[in-house]
């Protein structure tokens, strides 16, 4: 879903009652996000909002992920890695950019926590205990293991993608029956300066991403290619699911903040009875991730 800025100020407040619920701390990264927030209500309509815009549109795409997540069931965060998962989170750096380095903690585990709740909105039964980040099961008994990684721009992706692979090759092992993927957060690498994103309308909106899409898998397919070798992926991993989050102004429709998200499979992949199963959950899933 999207939310208007509106939208957004009245599901933070409800987002950190849910945490402080289950005993976490909002901590100085969401009191700092708070602030921009208000300062962004507390601005006149068609007046610059006086807070450099990468700064504005990071923050504001945070608070999202936090509405998102606080929607996970009491019983999904009932267990120490999960409570670990949600004190990591708000422990974070408040600013996407001010941490140069290759780790950044509280955003991974944003990533890992909201694509359990994308799941756990959909009414599938989601996990956030290993042995993958994130663990969701249908009530057919379906069961997907998904490596989460936030590649930090396109030189980061290879490293992440052979991790990740790695995790679900050892992961199917001890899990035969289970779906490996990969889960891909996209932010930083399609539009690493937070730039607003303007579209006439919200079906031109998903086309031209799944047009971004379809050129980021061909200009980075080297780097998927690698990834299968050295990760001892090849022909093991079921689907990729990409995430990517913004401010969005579509039509005539106030501002809003959201995440558009997307399944990738190869040809062959789709024609496989894992891969129309993987099809048949993202549809559900993504019948749930619409404004």
């Amino acid at each position: 879903m999207r939310r208007t800025i509106n939208q957004l100020s009245q599901d933070f407040d409800a987002a950190i009652d849910w945490l402080e619920r289950q005993r976490v701390a909002p901590g100085h990264r969401f009191e700092r996000y708070r602030e921009i927030l208000d300062v962004a209500l507390a601005t006149p309509p068609g007046t610059d909002i006086p807070i450099e815009t990468i700064e504005y549109y990071g923050a504001i795409c945070e608070i999202d992920q936090l509405c998102d997540i606080a929607a996970l069931p009491d019983a999904v965060v009932d267990s120490a890695q999960a409570r670990r998962k949600l004190r990591t989170m708000v422990d974070g750096e408040p600013f996407y950019f001010a941490n140069q380095g290759p780790q950044d903690p509280g955003r991974d585990a944003g990533f890992e926590l909201s694509t359990a709740a994308r799941f756990a909105t959909a009414g599938f039964a989601v996990r956030l205990e290993h042995p993958a980040d994130v663990s969701v099961r249908d009530l057919a008994g379906t069961e997907l293991q998904i490596e989460c990684k936030r590649p930090r721009g396109p030189r980061n992706l290879e490293p992440n993608l052979v991790s990740a692979y790695r995790q679900l090759v050892r992961t199917k092992a001890v899990l035969p029956e289970s779906i490996p993927i990969v889960a891909i957060d996209l932010t930083l690498i399609v539009n690493a300066e937070f730039r607003p994103i303007v579209y006439p309308s919200e079906k031109v909106a998903g086309d031209r991403f799944d047009a971004a899409l379809y050129r980021f898998e061909v200009d980075h397919g080297e780097a998927f290619a690698n990834a299968d070798y050295h990760g001892d992926g090849e022909g093991r991993i079921a689907a990729r699911l990409y995430s990517f989050s913004g401010m969005f102004h579509i039509g005539d429709d106030p501002p809003a903040v959201g995440t558009l998200v997307r399944l990738g499979m190869t040809e062959a992949q789709q024609r496989t009875e894992t891969g129309a199963r993987v099809a048949g959950l993202f549809r559900r899933l993504h019948g749930f991730d619409q404004p």
